[in-house]
């Protein structure tokens, strides 16, 4: 009888729920890689070669691709064949055969040339079954030295743009890009009240934000405090953000601060001219006062 209860009580127990199969990873997707091209007076005796390999790094993530370089080309069909196709990257047929040689859903492909008196870097990735642009990028630079990073942006770029596109942050190698420390030093004016001076800030970049600190003199030197964000642009940008100061003046303490605006000039990959306006609030004995100031400076930094 007692066996006859255990069984039926086996029998009535719910099943255990079944162990969910772990989740799979998403399949790296196959991605060529293109010979950097060449064009224009101003871009003769770079090195493509040595180009296209830091092109390749720049965009390679083993997370999201598997990365053909050119030399895997030439080694797949031949110096001719990989000679061939570095023209053909605009054509939709052209592109189709490339992927189809290749067994590749991707194809990723960067241009220099010259845009007067410039160097346009640009690139795009492209989504060869759907012929689809996933991403582009395009940066112009004023001299030769400034081509190699303007290059690794732009891969840095299309990398983000392709894993974007399958729901995935900027990788972890893009945003350490984006950090870097510098220093901002120039001349200030204050029209009504008559004084001018100077500013030199610590400044940490990131991203879009930018963050200074250092001091600021007029009558007085003031600690002087900056937060910035930038709202588009590369050669030429417009960031906006606050300003704030506090010292000594006149037996007492100033303190202050108001909206700011920074119009920026890229003049190369580390070195930035900012003409800069704000409209301070300030306190000190004398009272509460409106006072704009204008600022013209040079912003030193790492390579974004």
């Amino acid at each position: 009888m007692i066996t006859v209860l255990l069984a039926a009580l086996l029998l009535s127990a719910p099943a255990a729920p079944p162990t969910p199969a772990p989740a799979r990873k998403p399949v790296p997707a196959r991605l060529a890689v293109l010979d950097v091209v060449l064009t224009g007076r101003d871009a003769t005796g770079l090195d493509a070669s040595a180009l296209t390999e830091l092109f390749g790094g720049a965009i390679e993530d083993r997370q999201v691709f598997r990365t053909t370089t050119t030399r895997d080309l030439s080694a797949m069909l031949g110096l001719e064949k990989v000679k061939q196709m570095a023209g053909c990257t605009e054509d939709a047929s052209c592109l189709a055969e490339i992927a189809g040689s290749l067994g590749v859903e991707y194809l990723a492909s960067a241009s220099i040339g010259s845009l007067e008196g410039r160097l346009q870097v640009s690139g795009r990735l492209v989504d060869v079954k759907r012929a689809a642009v996933v991403g582009r990028s395009s940066e112009t630079v004023t001299s030769r030295a400034e081509v190699a990073e303007a290059l690794r942006r732009v891969g840095h770029e299309l990398r983000d743009a392709f894993r974007a596109s399958r729901g995935l942050p900027p990788s972890g190698a893009a945003a350490t890009d984006r950090r870097s420390w510098g220093g901002w030093l120039g001349a200030t004016a204050a029209p009504t009240e008559k004084t001018v001076g100077g500013e030199a800030l610590v400044t940490l970049d990131l991203g879009a934000w930018e963050f200074g600190a250092g001091v600021t003199v007029a009558r007085k030197p003031a600690a002087r405090l900056a937060v910035s964000r930038a709202m588009g642009g590369r050669a030429i940008s417009l960031r906006l953000g606050v300003k704030a100061l506090a010292g000594a003046a006149g037996g007492g303490i100033v303190v202050g601060g108001g909206p700011a605006a920074w119009l920026r000039w890229r003049l190369a990959s580390w070195l930035d001219a900012d003409l800069v306006g704000s409209a301070e609030y300030l306190k000190d004995p004398a009272g509460v006062r409106l006072v704009p100031v204008l600022g013209l400076g040079l912003h030193a930094h790492g390579a974004p």
